[in-house]
């Protein structure tokens, strides 16, 4: 969702694409490096939050396929900072058939996680009550 982890270049060996699509990092030698790449990879995959699976709906006679992925940015001096980004799926959207809705919430700041999250909370019903308003 638009963040992902900066990593040292050299922490970091090789790229490859996992079998959900999803890029995985691997390091090619043995050694001293090892344990540091195996250390940065363990943390980038602690901020990860992703669906399991690609989901599949059948919208105004369309078939739609999708995934999430988020992940925490980088932060060096606060590692502990939560993820400002948030999301929501909506797959009747107001109640209808043929309507979705897919949102992405980035959050900025000391309180980006939490504008974040009230608007994942609060944006949809509040879209689906003024398009109703106006039908």
């Amino acid at each position: 969702m638009g963040c992902c982890e900066s990593v040292p270049e050299d922490a970091v060996e090789g790229h490859h694409k996992g079998g959900n699509g999803a890029t995985s990092r691997s390091s090619k030698n043995a050694g001293p490096e090892t344990s540091l790449n195996a250390s940065h990879q363990q943390k980038a995959l602690r901020k990860i939050d992703q669906s399991e699976k690609p989901e599949e709906i059948v919208c105004g006679g369309l078939r739609l396929r999708y995934a999430f992925l988020s992940q925490r940015g980088y932060y060096p001096d606060d590692p502990h900072k939560p993820n400002q980004d948030a999301y929501s799926i909506s797959t009747r959207f107001g109640n209808q058939d043929t309507d979705a809705h897919f949102a992405v919430y980035d959050g900025h700041g000391r309180d980006g996680d939490l504008c974040a999250q009230f608007a994942r909370d609060k944006m949809p019903s509040y879209l689906t009550r003024h398009i109703n308003r106006h039908k």
